[in-house]
């Protein structure tokens, strides 16, 4: 299931991130992160949630967690100050507050009847 999210599409099971059609490159662990906010929407996600989810067996400080909401930001052009997509509970996680949609597959993920990647649409 593809998710939609402002001019980004989000498919969890690909680990993909597009805007406007084209893949947009975040680390594993970022991508990580994101999918958790997305996944729990509207919600606070503790830092602690977060953490042992995309660490489950690493001892990581919250530092590394900052450095990745950091990059997820720059991707989605969120400014911490007035949030867009991702909104900070200091001391204690995440929040994301964009509006989210299902949505159908980004293009470059279609494939055609005969299994090969669709082309770009004219």
């Amino acid at each position: 299931m593809h998710l939609a999210f402002g001019p980004f599409r989000f498919d969890p099971l690909s680990h993909r991130l597009w805007r406007d059609g084209s893949m947009v490159a975040l680390t594993r662990k970022a991508f990580g992160v994101l999918q958790c906010l997305v996944e729990h929407r509207g919600d606070l996600v503790p830092k602690e949630e977060i953490l042992a989810r995309v660490w489950p067996d690493t001892v990581v400080g919250e530092a590394v967690l900052k450095v990745c909401v950091r990059e997820i930001r720059r991707v989605l052009g969120d400014d911490p100050r007035e949030p867009r997509f991702i909104a900070t509970a200091h001391r204690r996680g995440y929040r994301f507050v964009a509006p989210v949609e299902n949505a159908a597959p980004a293009m470059s993920s279609t494939l055609t009847a005969a299994g090969v990647p669709a082309g770009p649409a004219a």
